[in-house]
C-alpha cells in the first residue's frame, strides 16, 4: 500500500509553503522525542535502526556521504569521515550545529536544502543516508531518483522507513488494553496522523525503488518477527 495523505494536496508544487508546514511539523514532532522516548521498547527500535544504517554503510575515513534529511544529526554524528548533512528545517540544522560541535573530530557540514531537488553534481557521494525520510516529502520517487542521482556508479544508499501498518496494529492494541498513554507518551494516535504524507510498506517501496535506477540488495526488518522498521541497503541497477 502506498497511500497519499490530504495533506500533500496543500504541499505539491509549492516550496515556500512546504518548507512552512515542514517547519511547524518538525517543531511539534522532532526526532528526538523517540531517540529519547520514556518507552524503553521504542528507544530499542530507534537504537537498533541507527546501529543496522551505520553497519550496512561500513563508512571509512576516505568516503564522502550524504545524509538526506538530517534532522538533528543524530545519525550523522556516528559518521566516520566527510559527510554532508541535508535538511529543509531550519530548526533541525540548528540542533544540527550544536550536537556536532561537540563531536571531536567532526568532518560534518550541514545544508539547507530540498531532498527531492538534491544541489550537488552526479556521482558525488560513496555513502547515502536516507532514513525515515520518504513519507514526509510530496514527491517520494522524486527524491529516490536524486538519491540515485548523486550517488557513485559503486556506491550504496541506505533507506529506511516505518511499516505503519504494523505500528498502527500495535497502537490499536494498546488503546484496548488502555495501554496507549502510557506505552505512547506524546505519540499520535496513528501514524498518518502525524507529520507523514505517504504510507509505506515494503511491497509498495521496492516498486518506486525499482522504478529510480536503484536495487534492493538487503532488507532488515525491526524486529524481525513484526516489523516496526525497514532498512534497505540499495545499490545502482545496471541490469
Amino acid at each position: 500500500m502506498h497511500k497519499t495523505s490530504e495533506k500533500v494536496k496543500i504541499t505539491l508544487g509549492n516550496l515556500r509553503e512546504f518548507r512552512e508546514w515542514n517547519e511547524k511539523m518538525f517543531r511539534r514532532f522532532c526526532n528526538e522525542r523517540l531517540y529519547l522516548h520514556p518507552n524503553p521498547i521504542i528507544r530499542y527500535i530507534e537504537d537498533k535502526r541507527v546501529k543496522i544504517i551505520l553497519k550496512l554503510l561500513h563508512v571509512t575515513e576516505k568516503d564522502f556521504t550524504l545524509d538526506v534529511g538530517c534532522g538533528e544529526a543524530y545519525i550523522m554524528k556516528r559518521v566516520k569521515g566527510n559527510i554532508i548533512g541535508l535538511d529543509l528545517s531550519s530548526s533541525a540544522l540548528s540542533l544540527a550545529k550544536t550536537r556536532l560541535r561537540a563531536v571531536e573530530k567532526n568532518n560534518g557540514y550541514i545544508l539547507m536544502g530540498d531532498a527531492q531537488n538534491l544541489p550537488f553534481i552526479n556521482g558525488s557521494f560513496d555513502k547515502i543516508i536516507c532514513s525515515e525520510i520518504l513519507e514526509h516529502v510530496p514527491l517520494p520517487q522524486k527524491l529516490i531518483s536524486e538519491v540515485s542521482r548523486v550517488m557513485k556508479n559503486e556506491g550504496i544508499a541506505i533507506l529506511t522507513i516505518p511499516n505503519e501498518e504494523n505500528i498502527n496494529r500495535v497502537k490499536v492494541l494498546a488503546r484496548k488494553l488502555r495501554l496507549f498513554k502510557m506505552l505512547f507518551k506524546n505519540i499520535p494516535e496513528r501514524m498518518d496522523n502525524e507529520w507523514h504524507l505517504h504510507i509505506f510498506n515494503l511491497t509498495s517501496v521496492k516498486k518506486i525503488i525499482k522504478s529510480s535506477n536503484l536495487k534492493i540488495s538487503k532488507v532488515v526488518k525491526i524486529p524481525s518477527l513484526i516489523p516496526i522498521r525497514l532498512v534497505l541497503l540499495c545499490r545502482k541497477n545496471f541490469s
